[in-house]
């Protein structure tokens, strides 16, 4: 099952978005923040549920 996520915070404002999918009890992750410094930050995770 395919998801988009989105997310706001604030001081100082800061956008993130992200994909995942999840099959079966595995859950993967990407997501993507900007930062002043570093520019484009992406993140991933991997999850299994036990």
């Amino acid at each position: 099952m395919p998801f988009m996520r989105f997310g706001v915070s604030g001081k100082p404002l800061n956008y993130t978005a992200g994909i995942g999918y999840t099959v079966g009890k595995i859950s993967t992750d990407i997501a993507f923040s900007y930062h002043g410094n570093l520019g484009l930050t992406p993140a991933v995770s991997i999850q299994i549920a036990l």
